[in-house]
């Protein structure tokens, strides 16, 4: 990175509420580090559910490992969190309603409907991962524009 070069400054924390849109409406492009490390943050959230790890673990741990704090990491960071702990929370209320529902033999859509937040919290990351790859700030859907615009990042 040259000095003093804007498409690389470092956003340095404190982040604020929306410091992510704004290191995006500036212009920030992410480093090939940042874009591996978004990649990794994304793809690992979507692979752990499928041997029984919560997938919102994942970006936690790696955000916690990672020593540099840039806003386009920290974004994928904290949208793949909020986007897998929007996912398990669904599928735990969905099957939780569909247990009694079941018994009288009534549940078992609900059922069927618990499995599609797991489904799409594996799905959704692996396709987001190969955009954060490219140095894309897509959005998750439900929580990514509220992580971009509005939300006061989870970790710094």
């Amino acid at each position: 990175m040259p000095p003093g070069d804007p498409q690389h400054a470092p956003f340095g924390p404190p982040f604020e509420r929306g410091s992510f849109g704004a290191a995006m409406d500036a212009g920030y492009v992410p480093t090939d580090d940042e874009r591996e490390q978004a990649f990794y943050a994304n793809l690992i959230a979507g692979l752990v559910p499928l041997v029984g790890v919560p997938g919102f673990l994942a970006p936690l741990l790696l955000a916690a490992l990672r020593k540099e704090r840039t806003p386009f990491f920290l974004f994928h960071a904290n949208q793949s969190f909020w986007f897998q702990i929007v996912c398990w929370g669904t599928a735990v209320a969905l099957a939780l309603i569909s247990l009694p529902l079941t018994l009288l033999c009534i549940g078992w859509l609900t059922l069927i409907l618990a499995v599609v937040p797991v489904i799409l919290g594996i799905v959704y990351p692996i396709v987001l991962a190969f955009a954060a790859r490219r140095g894309e700030w897509s959005p998750y859907p439900f929580v990514g524009d509220a992580v971009l615009r509005t939300w006061r990042p989870l970790f710094r």
